[in-house]
């Protein structure tokens, strides 16, 4: 099951059910820009009626820096970084999860 979450996780991570409505300022999204992401969310890793599953995001390194735990619930969490790229978008580089590479 696991195996599944990690390449749907990624995609809804960089695609999302809706667009960036909220364009970034002239220098960027600020660090209070990514305070809105911070905590436990629950729902489903694309638009239609997947089981959900439970994510938790905290402040990461820096001050745009991001740490995502997929499958908090899970008793094999896994925990990927990112940065804020822009007010609504967390950018995740190149990282292994679950024994795969990906990025999102």
């Amino acid at each position: 099951m696991k195996k599944l979450f990690v390449p749907l996780v990624f995609a809804a991570l960089a695609i999302g059910c809706g667009g960036d409505e909220e364009p970034a300022g002239p220098d960027g999204p600020t660090a209070a820009d990514r305070q809105k992401f911070v905590g436990n969310w629950v729902g489903t890793y694309d638009c239609s009626n997947v089981p959900p599953d439970t994510m938790f995001i905290a402040l990461g390194s820096g001050d745009l820096g991001m740490s995502i735990t997929l499958h908090a619930q899970f008793p094999n969490a896994d925990v990927v970084t990112g940065d804020l790229t822009d007010v609504n978008v967390i950018t995740i580089p190149e990282q292994t999860i679950g024994g795969f590479p990906g990025s999102g």
